[in-house]
C-alpha cells in the first residue's frame, strides 16, 4: 500500500464516528514520507461538552498492538494522535521543523518510528471502525 493511500486513513476511520474539523486530514508529508512526523490533528464537529466520543476513541487507540504504540493528547481544543515515541516532544516549538526529531532521536530511530507508522495506520484505522459498529455507533 502506498504512504499517499495510508496517510487519509486515520482521518476517514475518525470521520466515520462524526464530523470532523481540521484543516489538514494527512497524517504524513506528501512529497517526502519523512518530511514531518505522522500525526493528525482533529477535532469532532460535536458539542465541547460531549467528551464520550473522544474517550471511546482514547480506549480504542490504548488497546492497539501494533508496532507502535499510539497516544490521543489533548491541546487547546485539538486532540492529536501520533505514535507515543513522538508525543513528548508535541509541545517543542520544533516539533514540525524537518530535521528536528531525526536529530533528537537518531535519523534510523525516527525513520524507522515513521515506516512503522506507515504499518500501523491501515491496522488502526480498521480497529476504529470496527470497534465503532460493535458498540452501536
Amino acid at each position: 500500500m502506498k504512504s499517499n493511500e495510508v496517510s487519509t486513513m486515520i482521518f476517514e476511520a475518525l470521520e466515520y464516528l462524526a464530523p470532523i474539523k481540521t484543516p489538514l486530514v494527512d497524517m504524513l508529508s506528501g512529497k517526502n514520507i519523512y518530511g514531518r512526523p505522522p500525526f493528525l490533528r482533529f477535532r469532532f464537529d460535536i458539542p465541547d461538552e460531549n467528551d464520550e466520543l473522544y474517550i471511546k476513541v482514547e480506549n480504542i487507540i490504548s488497546n492497539y498492538h501494533g508496532k507502535l504504540k499510539w497516544i490521543l493528547i489533548r491541546r487547546k481544543n485539538n486532540y492529536f494522535l501520533m505514535p507515543f515515541l513522538l508525543s513528548k516532544y508535541i509541545d517543542s516549538p520544533s516539533f514540525l521543523k524537518q530535521g528536528f526529531l531525526s536529530h533528537e532521536l537518531g535519523e534510523f530511530k525516527y525513520k524507522e518510528i515513521i515506516d512503522q507508522a506507515i504499518d500501523d495506520i491501515p491496522l488502526l484505522a480498521s480497529l476504529i471502525i470496527e470497534k465503532s459498529n460493535i458498540s452501536g455507533q
